[in-house]
Protein backbone atom coordinates (compact mmCIF):
# COMPACT_ATOMS: atom_id res chain seq x y z
CA UNK A 1 0.00 0.00 0.00
CA UNK A 2 1.38 3.37 -0.98
CA UNK A 3 1.67 6.16 1.54
CA UNK A 4 -0.25 9.17 0.29
CA UNK A 5 -0.36 12.86 1.15
CA UNK A 6 -3.93 12.31 2.36
CA UNK A 7 -2.68 9.77 4.93
CA UNK A 8 -0.12 12.31 6.19
CA UNK A 9 -2.79 14.98 6.53
CA UNK A 10 -5.18 12.63 8.32
CA UNK A 11 -2.45 11.60 10.76
CA UNK A 12 -1.55 15.21 11.45
CA UNK A 13 -5.21 16.06 12.00
CA UNK A 14 -5.52 13.20 14.51
CA UNK A 15 -2.43 14.40 16.38
CA UNK A 16 -3.70 18.00 16.39
CA UNK A 17 -7.08 16.93 17.76
CA UNK A 18 -5.50 14.78 20.47
CA UNK A 19 -3.05 17.56 21.43
CA UNK A 20 -5.97 19.98 21.72
CA UNK A 21 -7.85 17.47 23.88
CA UNK A 22 -4.81 17.15 26.17
CA UNK A 23 -4.43 20.93 26.35
CA UNK A 24 -8.09 21.35 27.34
CA UNK A 25 -7.83 18.55 29.92
CA UNK A 26 -4.86 20.31 31.55
CA UNK A 27 -6.70 23.61 31.88
CA UNK A 28 -5.33 25.34 28.74
CA UNK A 29 -1.81 26.08 30.03
CA UNK A 30 0.31 28.44 27.93
CA UNK A 31 3.69 27.39 26.56
CA UNK A 32 3.05 23.63 26.51
CA UNK A 33 2.11 23.17 22.84
CA UNK A 34 5.21 21.10 22.05
CA UNK A 35 4.63 18.89 25.08
CA UNK A 36 1.02 18.26 24.10
CA UNK A 37 2.00 17.58 20.48
CA UNK A 38 4.61 14.99 21.54
CA UNK A 39 2.22 13.35 23.99
CA UNK A 40 -0.45 13.23 21.30
CA UNK A 41 1.99 11.66 18.83
CA UNK A 42 2.84 8.96 21.37
CA UNK A 43 -0.83 8.27 22.14
CA UNK A 44 -1.76 8.02 18.45
CA UNK A 45 1.21 5.74 17.75
CA UNK A 46 0.18 3.53 20.65
CA UNK A 47 -3.43 3.42 19.45
CA UNK A 48 -2.30 2.52 15.93
CA UNK A 49 0.04 -0.15 17.27
CA UNK A 50 -2.58 -1.72 19.48
CA UNK A 51 -5.39 -1.58 16.93
CA UNK A 52 -5.09 -5.34 16.39
CA UNK A 53 -5.57 -8.11 18.86
CA UNK A 54 -3.47 -8.00 21.99
CA UNK A 55 -0.33 -10.05 21.86
CA UNK A 56 0.23 -12.72 24.51
CA UNK A 57 2.81 -10.50 26.23
CA UNK A 58 0.16 -7.77 26.65
CA UNK A 59 -2.18 -10.04 28.55
CA UNK A 60 -2.24 -11.01 32.20
CA UNK A 61 -0.45 -14.29 32.93
CA UNK A 62 -2.74 -17.27 33.31
CA UNK A 63 -2.79 -18.55 36.88
CA UNK A 64 -2.99 -22.31 37.40
CA UNK A 65 -6.37 -23.43 38.67
CA UNK A 66 -6.78 -25.32 41.92
CA UNK A 67 -8.30 -28.25 40.02
CA UNK A 68 -5.13 -28.86 37.99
Amino acid sequence: MEHTHHDDRNGEDRIRAKAYELWIAEGCPEGRADDHWLMAMAIIADEDGSAGAASPTDQEPVKPSAAA
